[in-house]
């Protein structure tokens, strides 16, 4: 969605969101939600909604083998992360072994311009 559809989105269901059990389900709805912005991401999101006859209330996780190279790609840093920073993490990251793209966002980086003025 983008910012302005996104807000409309809310603004008109907001009420729906604390109707019962309903109300659950549409506020885990909107975690579903990307902005346009971001729809390069291609991410995957995995929620789940347990009850106590399917999980273990007394557990404060589950932990499923997943093979980091094959799940993940590539690794990006918000734009906002200082340069000094971005190199810390970058480099414990591949300590760690993975061998995918690190690289900073670039979606707030100002555009390189090369303007041709005709003046008279």
């Amino acid at each position: 969605m983008s910012k302005e559809e996104l807000i409309k989105y809310l603004e008109n269901n907001i009420n729906n969101f604390f109707k019962n059990d309903n109300g659950i389900t549409n506020i885990v709805r909107t975690l579903l939600i990307k902005r346009n912005e971001f729809i390069h991401e291609n991410e995957v999101r995995i929620i789940y909604r347990g009850n106590e006859k399917r999980i273990d209330l007394n557990k404060s996780s589950y932990h499923y083998d997943v093979d980091p190279h094959y799940l993940i790609e590539e690794v990006l840093f918000d734009p906002r992360f200082k340069q000094n920073e971005f190199y810390e993490k970058e480099n414990i990251i591949k300590k760690l072994g993975f061998k995918g793209k690190v690289e900073m966002s670039d979606l707030y980086e100002i555009p390189q311009l090369k303007l041709i003025i005709d003046y008279p």
